[in-house]
């Protein structure tokens, strides 16, 4: 008796953290009606290049910086719809992740959602996006935060932030992505 109730104890306490493991990746923003459209774009664990260009196909990359800091290679990237930043992204991985070293280092100005996403591409995306809302202030990146305030966007203002993990073999790189207010002008 006290075996099958150690067993049943383990079984529940399996099954409870399962719950809860659950509940804390689950990272998407529920639709708002008014907020439909964005909200497809944001959740959509496909390319956000694409998504950006079927709303306009004048679709441009600028980039803020790209290099090696201490042991990471870095690009940040202000991506444009016309001539106006809809969202900021910051990719980086370890220098000695050669598959996203190489991608980083040779796109230029082109999106690397583009090459992540190919159709021969062995690069997947973890599925536990992390979507929420921060303040401007609260981006990882010193260039970013400045480059947004440059263009007029307050410390406080409220922006989307989309976290995701890509991986190829034993090989990761985190790309942050910024979704800003700017967006919702292509969204009508």
């Amino acid at each position: 008796m006290l075996k099958t109730k150690s067993v049943l104890h383990l079984i529940f306490l399996w099954f409870f953290s399962m719950q809860l493991v659950s509940c804390s990746t689950t990272n998407s923003i529920k639709p708002e009606e008014s907020n439909i459209k964005l909200n497809e774009i944001i959740n959509n664990p496909q390319s956000m290049t694409k998504s950006l260009k079927k709303l306009n196909n004048n679709f441009s990359v600028n980039i803020l910086y790209s290099g090696v800091e201490s042991s990471y290679y870095k690009r940040l990237v202000a991506l444009k719809l016309e001539s106006t930043t809809v969202i900021i992204a910051s990719s980086s991985t370890k220098l000695d992740n050669s598959t996203f070293v190489d991608i980083l280092s040779r796109s230029k100005g082109n999106s690397i959602g583009l090459q992540l996403f190919s159709p021969t591409s062995k690069i997947k995306r973890l599925p536990d996006m992390a979507i929420k809302h921060i303040q401007t202030q609260q981006i990882n990146s010193r260039t970013l935060a400045t480059y947004l305030i440059s263009i007029g966007y307050k410390p406080s203002q409220e922006i989307i932030s989309r976290t995701s993990t890509f991986y190829y073999k034993n090989e990761s790189m985190i790309l942050c992505e910024y979704i800003l207010p700017s967006l919702n002008q292509f969204l009508k």
